[in-house]
């Protein structure tokens, strides 16, 4: 294996997908692997806010949340090395998705089946349930929001592997022009 392209090194990488498929822990260990700084895009979002998603979803809506996470996601973006683990809506946004494509960001889709993801959900503590705002209505959500994801970057079929396989899987998927 030769290693990423040169290209790919110098732009933001993006990893997104759905709740709960591993969006952060694989973005940091991708991070770690290419030392490259990590951005998790929810825990900038509360930073920022001074409150969690939960909170931010019930006490202002999606839209506040929406907008938080533009303004998280362009100040990230600024840095050209930058990993950001996307939120599970970041995708479906296409403000987003615009300035994503405008700092040329590779976006690499973690992609699973809704039974591999029910048995995910099912391994989940209740502080973990209680911190996904949409997970109320996780079967509508994956539905509705499958097409949007194949669309919308390099799809990385998950099931099975682990966080390190997954990023073996993205590296090699780099090397690709």
């Amino acid at each position: 294996m030769s290693g990423p392209s040169r290209a790919s090194l110098s732009s933001p990488l993006a990893v997104g997908g759905f709740m709960g498929v591993g969006k952060s822990t694989v973005a940091r260990v991708l991070a770690a692997r290419l030392d490259r700084p990590f951005v998790d895009l929810d825990r900038r979002v509360e930073e920022h806010a001074g409150r969690t998603v939960s909170d931010i979803f019930a006490q202002q809506g999606e839209g506040s949340f929406r907008a938080h996470e533009l303004s998280a996601l362009t100040a990230a973006l600024g840095n050209p090395e930058v990993i950001v683990a996307l939120g599970g809506g970041t995708l479906h946004q296409p403000a987003a998705l615009a300035r994503l494509r405008a700092t040329n960001a590779r976006v690499f889709v973690l992609a699973l089946d809704w039974e591999t993801w029910l048995s995910r959900r099912a391994a989940l503590k209740a502080d973990e349930v209680a911190s996904r705002p949409l997970l109320h209505d996780a079967a509508a959500l994956f539905a509705a929001r499958t097409e949007g994801y194949a669309e919308a970057g390099v799809q990385v079929d998950v099931r099975g592997l682990g966080p390190e396989a997954v990023v073996d899987r993205i590296l090699a998927l780099m090397e690709e022009p």
